[in-house]
């Protein structure tokens, strides 16, 4: 199985969030579905309070970056921790389309670049200049 963690006991900081399901789903498109054909899916780990920003990620990459992936939540633990699963002919159509739109490294780096920039949370300048004093 291809699973992705962001358990709460990890403390990844909201900033990586996006990066790293963006990286994650990039390294699953490039590397497992050409290795492993009896792989089923992609599941993600998250906190239970991740879950908008995970629907604004898929959302975002439905628009800018299609076909849309589907997912459903298959395992869920009140106010802890969700378990989403990649629909997998959706996962595998997007992942052979972005391999051949995508094909060379620049391209899934500038997908990277882009998505990054629109969803990671900005860090307000007057809290840089603050700090810088």
């Amino acid at each position: 199985q291809f699973v992705v963690n962001f358990a709460r006991s990890l403390n990844i900081p909201n900033i990586m969030y996006i990066p790293l399901l963006l990286s994650s789903l990039i390294l699953y498109a490039k590397t497992v579905p050409t290795q492993d054909k009896s792989l089923k899916s992609m599941k993600i780990k998250i906190n239970a309070e991740k879950l908008n920003e995970f629907e604004q990620w898929i959302g975002y990459l439905a628009v800018n970056y299609p076909p849309q992936i589907k997912y459903d939540i298959i395992g869920k633990i009140p106010n802890w921790i969700i378990v989403i699963e990649l629909e997998l002919n959706s996962l595998l159509t997007w992942c052979e389309y972005h391999n051949v739109i995508c094909f060379a490294d620049v391209d899934k780096q500038n997908m990277f670049i882009q998505t990054c920039h629109d969803l990671v949370p900005k860090i307000p300048m007057e809290k840089l200049a603050k700090q810088d004093c």
